[in-house]
């Protein structure tokens, strides 16, 4: 690893310990103490390294971008989901790798403290239920990070998710991959690298074998 790239994955950890710290400040503001057992918004925003963010992102557009059918003459800015955005922080990651970015969330207290964060309104941060959204097939690159622990609610999530995307989209799975066995997906080339490309539309048609 480069120095330069030692310098932002420093950056970045110290950034993820802030944030962490900040959203167990707000858990014990709305709560009044540790957030209760099972609340949804007991998971961590951010995944352990986020470096792997930033380079599954930079791999996501740069796919895109090589894309024969991309004319390289008309500019265009990516669509970029983050589904379950928390307080936004993922979204500008991506922003600034030059995505136009969303994210979904159901929580309203968070939906607020990330428009007021990223100084957006309701058409770039929406609050809406993934297991019943019905619009993931206009974005470029999706992106999740556990947004649920329950099984049933992630799995119907992870369907409706896979079968909306359109043809050439990518999805960045973090937390428990459902797309390795999903014959509708590849996966990059690049190695150990969270990043899966839909080639084919229809249902799913293999049982568990990876690809």
């Amino acid at each position: 690893m480069t120095p330069e790239a030692q310098k932002y994955c420093g950056l970045f950890r110290a950034a993820t310990a802030v944030i962490v710290d900040y959203q167990e400040f707000l858990q014990r503001l709305r709560y009044g103490r540790d957030a209760p057992k099972g609340k949804p918004s007991c998971y961590g925003y951010i995944p352990n390294r986020p470096y792997e963010v930033m380079m599954c992102l930079k791999v996501a557009y740069k796919l895109l971008h090589d894309d024969p059918s991309h004319d390289v003459r008309s500019y265009k800015r990516y669509k970029f989901l983050d589904a379950g955005c928390g307080v936004g922080n993922i979204m500008l990651m991506a922003k600034r790798l030059g995505f136009e970015s969303y994210g979904i969330d159901n929580d309203d207290k968070t939906i607020a403290l990330a428009r007021k964060l990223l100084r957006c309104g309701r058409e770039k941060i929406i609050q809406a239920d993934l297991t019943k959204y019905r619009s993931f097939g206009k974005y470029d690159v999706i992106y999740y990070f556990t947004p649920m622990f329950d099984t049933k609610p992630m799995h119907k999530f992870v369907i409706r998710l896979a079968g909306q995307m359109k043809v050439g989209a990518i999805v960045i799975p973090f937390g428990r991959n459902y797309f390795s066995s999903d014959d509708r997906f590849k996966k990059c080339s690049f190695t150990d690298v969270h990043v899966y490309r839909k080639i084919k539309g229809g249902r799913r048609t293999n049982n568990g074998r990876k690809n």
